[in-house]
């Protein structure tokens, strides 16, 4: 196979491996209640089973990123996907709230091992990685939506039940690895000497402006999402919505992010700006969801997709602006700090969004303490240089 041609089977191969794994993380969200309610966990303990993931996928996404530069981003990625995907079938064996803990722990350790080396890969088979970029990650959003949507209107009623959900999904991130170990190839090149950086990545760490940068994708890049993918089923079905609408609701953040994660950098690159999709984006998701909380059901769905357009751009920016403060040399180092203190920021919020609702009885000052947060990410942004071509 020409190599041409070969390059977008690898992109292929890695458009359906995070497909697979966003579908197996998100699912967990839409039957929380049954497992909640089988295996007697409390609001904080499902909060925690949400976050755990996240908390692994901050921890071993560094430590991915060092095994990708040692023995390869396919082995680290391949074995990360088997590890998860065994790791999801599994929960759906578990007996109790540590059992089923430790599973999801673990799955949150092939998701760290996998991320990481997807635009590594994509780096070694494409001279231009943006376009190969925006297109395997139209799999998180569509995989995503997958998770949230189908679980209760397709994959459930197929099957059975809320264990059979996560055999479903754990089977799909497992078949997804074996084509990937089939399928993924590596171009031989014959690499230089490597070079210890340190003092840069030291420097990165001394640089104010990756924390303000890595503390706004936390909060209103991370923490925003998965709060919403994690509980809002539950605060629609408290509402008073059916299991499906709920689902179909909370998917369409997903759902609307599909084109926007094409559309919004493009648009900041013609405008050559960054920040005002930041602030502005902070301010319309704030508001949004603060009409959740008080507007009437008909504005249900307005609202989720303005909320999904906005999420979109504050994740999106969150992942460009990292090599444009440092610059390329030390991009890397910078864009793996923003991600993992993002990722840590956002592991917290399900959990404290489960104790508010523990604590006040709704899920309602949870939403509300959503609008706070990303006020205050609007206002983090004033403290960010412009890093688009109109920075003068």
């Amino acid at each position: 196979m020409a190599e041409n041609n070969f390059r977008w089977l690898i992109l292929a191969c890695v458009w359906l491996l995070i497909f697979s794994v966003y579908a197996s993380v998100l699912s967990t969200s839409v039957v929380l209640g049954e497992v909640a309610e089988e295996l007697r966990l409390s609001p904080s303990q499902a909060g925690i089973i949400l976050s755990s993931p996240l908390v692994m996928l901050a921890v071993f996404a560094l430590v991915g990123g060092f095994l990708g530069d040692v023995i390869g981003p396919k082995r680290t990625a391949g074995a990360g996907g088997l590890v998860l995907g065994a790791s999801s079938l599994l929960r759906g064996f578990a007996g109790d709230f540590h059992a089923f803990l430790a599973l999801s722990l673990s799955l949150g350790i092939g998701w760290g091992l996998i991320y990481p080396n997807l635009p590594k890969l994509i780096k070694m088979w494409f001279e231009e990685v943006g376009t190969p970029t925006g297109i395997y990650s139209t799999g998180i959003f569509v995989g995503g939506t997958m998770g949230l949507a189908a679980t209760p209107s397709l994959v459930q009623p197929m099957i059975g039940g809320w264990r059979a959900a996560f055999y479903a999904w754990g089977l799909m991130a497992l078949t997804a690895s074996l084509i990937w170990w089939c399928l993924v190839k590596e171009p031989h090149r014959i690499s230089g000497p490597r070079v210890r950086e340190e003092s840069r990545v030291i420097g990165i760490f001394r640089k104010k402006e990756i924390w303000i940068l890595a503390v706004f994708f936390g909060l209103a890049g991370n923490m925003t999402f998965y709060v919403v993918s994690g509980w809002f089923p539950t605060f629609f079905m408290e509402k008073g919505l059916s299991t499906g609408a709920a689902a179909m609701l909370t998917s369409l953040v997903t759902v609307i992010s599909i084109p926007f994660v094409f559309l919004i950098p493009l648009a900041s690159d013609r405008s050559g700006r960054r920040k005002p999709y930041m602030w502005v984006s902070s301010i319309i998701a704030a508001a949004a969801f603060a009409g959740l909380v008080y507007g009437p059901e008909q504005l249900y769905w307005v609202l989720m997709c303005l909320i999904g357009v906005a999420l979109t751009a504050t994740f999106i920016m969150g992942l460009i602006m990292p090599v444009e403060l440092v610059g390329e040399g030390s991009g890397a180092a910078a864009s793996g700090m923003v991600i993992s203190v993002g990722y840590l920021i956002g592991a917290a919020g399900p959990s404290i969004a489960g104790y508010l609702r523990e604590i006040t009885g709704s899920l309602s000052s949870s939403i509300l303490m959503l609008s706070a947060v990303l006020l205050l990410s609007a206002g983090l942004v004033a403290l960010l240089p412009e890093t688009g071509r109109k920075s003068g």
